[in-house]
Formats: C-alpha cells, structure tokens, sequence
C-alpha cells in the first residue's frame, strides 16, 4: 500500500504541475512532452498532451526490469 500510496500522490502532483519531472532520457528521439519519474524503484513514464489538455500515464515498470523502448 505504501508504495501504490506514494505513486499515486506523485501522479497528482505532475497533475497540477506537469512539467516538474525531467524529460525521458529513454525516450528516442527525444521528446520533452515524453517524462519520467521514480518511486521505490518503480519507473512512471508519462506523456504531456497539450492539445487535449491530460497527462497519459504510459509505464510503470520496476527498475530492475530492462528498458524497453517505445
């Protein structure tokens, strides 16, 4: 619960602020509105979407898995 507690209160946050974690540096190319976020070793990759005004959470993935692109 604890982990699932904490992913949630950092959704909300880049709710309000959605520019506040760093860009996805997994992200080819390179994309600002593509971004990234850690919590006990889980990764969140998420997609700012200006046009529709949301935020669309795309992974979440635990850290010790490899990285898959997207």
């Amino acid at each position: 619960m604890i982990v699932k507690e904490a992913i949630l209160v950092k959704i909300e946050r880049i709710r309000i602020e959605p520019s506040i974690c760093e860009a996805d540096k997994l992200k080819r190319p390179l994309d600002s509105n593509f971004r990234s976020f850690v919590v006990y070793s889980y990764r969140i990759a998420y997609q700012i979407c200006q046009a529709q005004s949301e935020i669309r959470i795309l992974r979440i993935r635990h850290t010790s898995r490899e990285p898959l692109g997207y």
